[in-house]
């Protein structure tokens, strides 16, 4: 792992928070005069604070916006830590940036900012991806809020939607959206079609292979593939090709009526469970979570997100508390709408912090660290121990968590006879 070090006195130093309203201003106090070891310290804190925001940003110049922060034990100063990367982040006014408190046992940012309401994490994922469906379906809600609701949920069964003369049918298979039927469409739409005008079947073998279909119930491409007519990869070409274009025409629909019926997996019309669309490589669901799904309403999951977001003192910086009402991810539930969340915030923010709880058997963090970009570590220089921190490491990759590096956090540099007198002047120079 990488290591930055970080400052002794950073942790317990509060961040600016939104200014209390007061009719009354007080006198403007003097200006402060630091001594040398404070000012060594100031130094060298705005120095760290920069050069870890450096280092995100180089980060999030690979793609990875949504970085995790926890510890090994409580105490080692990760919700302070994160609050003061957001800031320095922020302030340069080149991003924009969320800080999400996901730690529903020591829960700190809403008082490091002075953040005040109640709502916050667990409101949010409770009146939106955790709603009650016949609920929604009296609600003015986009085709964008039922896909993002099913999938959070992990349903199975069918999302009817129609709009005019257009019908459309969403299916999902455990949260996953496995096929997408449009109903009224050309002939020229379906597979046999596409392969057909692709040159990779004639019409006698489209033809064949449909008459094999109605026997059998086997989908499509596993027949022309086991038949040796198309190969696997210029089938899931065509096959993403149609769904981009059937996402195209859930884009277009205004607003459509829509109704689900949860269906039981064993009464899925095929084999073992199987759905009678073709089989996509990633899924539709990466098209959602492309540029094409971002078109699909949802006034919903947009207004609720936007209510539980807190302004802070610093531009471009927003927080996303706890709120009153825990947020258990331990609970299979909440833990399959939190990556949902995160690429829905990653998509109106260009960085997503998260302060989840320190590593343990008994917390998330190890599930939360697996739905994330990146992870960064914490550590107390003046007491964590090597052990502990290492089989915190080794817990997180096991889950499938990308670890990027640790912050040691904490050290005593006043004495340090190389760091000082650099630190001293440029305090001195401010």
């Amino acid at each position: 792992m990488s290591e930055i070090v970080l400052t002794s006195r950073t942790a317990g130093r509060p961040v600016a928070a939104a200014p209390p309203s007061s009719p009354a201003r007080p006198a403007p106090a003097p200006p402060e005069r630091l001594s040398p070891a404070a000012r060594d310290q100031a130094g060298f804190e705005g120095a760290f604070e920069n050069a870890l925001a450096s280092a995100v940003r180089g980060l999030v110049g690979r793609g990875m916006r949504t970085l995790l922060i926890t510890s090994s034990a409580a105490g080692e100063g990760k919700s302070t830590l994160t609050a003061h990367l957001g800031r320095a982040l922020a302030r340069s006014g080149r991003e924009s940036v969320v800080l999400v408190d996901a730690d529903p046992y020591r829960p700190t940012l809403r008082r490091i900012f002075g953040l005040r309401g109640d709502r916050g994490l667990g409101e949010l994922i409770e009146e939106t991806y955790l709603a009650d469906l016949a609920h929604l379906q009296g609600l003015s809600v986009g085709v964008g809020d039922w896909m993002e609701v099913l999938r959070g949920q992990q349903r199975t069964g069918d999302l009817a939607l129609r709009e005019g003369d257009v019908v459309c049918v969403a299916r999902f298979v455990k949260g996953s959206l496995a096929c997408l039927m449009v109903g009224g469409s050309q002939d020229g739409d379906r597979l046999g079609d596409r392969l057909v005008r692709a040159g990779r079947i004639d019409r006698e073998q489209r033809d064949a292979a449909l008459r094999l279909q109605e026997t059998t119930g086997r989908m499509l491409g596993d027949l022309l593939h086991a038949l040796g007519w198309v190969a696997a990869e210029h089938i899931a070409g065509v096959v993403r090709e149609q769904a981009a274009d059937r996402v195209r025409v859930l884009v277009a629909l205004a607003q459509p009526e829509c109704r689900f019926q949860e269906l039981a997996e064993a009464h899925l019309p095929a084999s073992g469970g199987r759905t009678p669309c073709e089989p996509i490589d990633a899924g539709i669901d990466a098209l959602l979570d492309g540029r094409i799904g971002r078109f699909l309403r949802d006034p919903l999951l947009s207004n609720q997100v936007a209510s539980c977001l807190s302004d802070t003192a610093t531009r471009n910086l927003k927080v996303l508390p706890q709120g009153s009402r825990p947020c258990d991810f331990m609970h299979a539930p909440f833990l399959s709408s939190f990556p949902l969340l995160m690429a829905r915030l990653a998509r109106s923010h260009d960085i997503v912090l998260v302060d989840a709880p320190p590593v343990s058997l008994t917390t998330p963090t190890v599930a939360l660290a697996a739905r994330v970009d990146g992870v960064v570590m914490v550590v107390k220089a003046v007491r964590s121990r090597r052990p502990a921190v290492r089989r915190a490491v080794e817990e997180l990759r096991r889950g499938g968590a990308n670890v990027l590096g640790a912050v040691l956090n904490q050290v005593d540099v006043a004495g340090d006879a190389m760091l000082t007198p650099y630190y001293r002047a440029a305090a001195a120079e401010r």
